[in-house]
């Protein structure tokens, strides 16, 4: 949510200069970049793709002051920290993202469904709106000086095409094109029977707030949502639901151990959001936090040998012995929901792994993964 703020506040921000507002305004550009950066790297292409847009269609103008120089330089002072990071660590960024390509996230997408994914992000019923908007801004006289959007668009919708991203990358740009076809519908609206076309708008309106609220919002019962397409539509949305009795099935093997066993067990998930559910639900059912080698959890297990009892206290097998063993398997336990929700999570086991052989030290380099 806030990378999908700060694409829209430059977009903003930049249309404000753009149409010969105060320079200045490139400082809060900047801030914006900024801030959003340490959030999200994916936002540093968007003024990349702004600024090919300016040297392809204009206006060159807005870029020769010393504000735009200050705004680059504030705005790669507050990313700096987060490049140190990047770089002291192997750059997971690009690790990352190269999982994303090879489809190894869970809501990647294949290159051929990239542009029906554009139809619907929005609202299958605004994509005149938005198409009306792309038009205007490649060929309307009076967008001329905003023109560099519809090549920001362009030029981002085939990188990512090209880099097998995900396709709600762009979703960001879509409220410009609905400004710039907006007028179109205004002019529309003032022809021919206006009142008809207006209850039309505002059905329309109406019916695209619904959509959009059903598939990518968890506003409806879960026992609805497993009956619908909502999870094969937005993959996360299946995955905002069942976490508490994920927990539940996790805290009752941990209980039924023995007591020396309870005392030492090692909580160890397949992703993040299982990890996550475990730290936010587990702490009342008695479970101790999480570990995962899933994206930025890895880094909590990366000084291994601390697993047991807390995060950050030792405990469990001694990861210097090499005589301690491994065994897989022990016991298996199926989580099932009680619904027809077909999650990560549905069905799958709980696994009770007793005697490390193996180091922690070398078993986390296997165990961490990016996507």
């Amino acid at each position: 949510m806030i990378d999908l703020f700060c694409w829209v506040a430059v977009c903003w921000i930049a249309a404000r200069l753009l149409r010969g507002g105060d320079p200045r305004w490139w400082l809060a550009l900047g801030a914006v970049l900024g801030l959003g950066m340490l959030n999200k790297s994916l936002l540093a292409v968007l003024p990349i793709a702004l600024l090919v847009g300016v040297g392809i269609a204009g206006p060159r103008s807005v870029l020769k002051n010393r504000w735009f120089v200050i705004a680059v330089v504030l705005a790669v002072l507050m990313v700096t920290p987060n490049l140190l990071w990047q770089n002291a660590n192997g750059w997971p960024q690009l690790t990352l993202s190269r999982a994303i390509a090879a489809g190894e996230s869970g809501s990647s997408q294949p290159r051929w469904l990239f542009l029906p994914y554009q139809l619907v992000l929005i609202s299958p019923i605004l994509v005149p709106v938005w198409v009306i908007g792309l038009g205007q801004l490649s060929s309307s006289t009076a967008l001329v000086r905003f023109r560099c959007f519809g090549w920001a668009y362009a030029l981002l919708f085939l990188a990512f095409l090209a880099a097998a991203g995900k396709p709600y990358y762009l979703v960001g740009l879509y409220p410009v094109l609905l400004a710039a076809g907006a007028p179109a519908v205004v002019a529309w609206l003032r022809r021919r029977a206006p009142a008809t076309r207006r209850i039309t708008v505002i059905t329309a309106l109406g019916l695209s707030l619904i959509i959009n609220a059903t598939l990518m919002l968890p506003v409806l019962p879960v026992q609805v949502m497993a009956r619908s397409l909502i999870a094969e539509v937005n993959y996360d949305g299946g995955e905002t639901a069942g976490w508490p009795e994920f927990v539940g099935t996790v805290a009752g093997v941990v209980s039924n151990l023995p007591a020396d066993e309870r005392d030492s067990v090692v909580l160890l998930t397949g992703n993040y959001g299982e990890a996550g559910a475990i730290d936010h639900f587990g702490p009342a059912a008695g479970l101790t936090p999480a570990y995962s080698g899933h994206n930025a959890f890895c880094a909590v297990g990366a000084t291994a040998g601390r697993a047991g009892g807390r995060r950050g206290g030792r405990g469990g097998p001694d990861p210097a012995d090499p005589d301690a063993v491994l065994r897989l398997r022990d016991r298996s336990h199926a989580h099932r929901q009680h619904r027809d929700l077909d999650d990560d999570e549905q069905g799958r086991s709980v696994w009770v792994c007793r005697g490390q052989r193996t180091p922690w030290s070398q078993l986390w380099p296997l165990i961490a993964r990016f996507g």
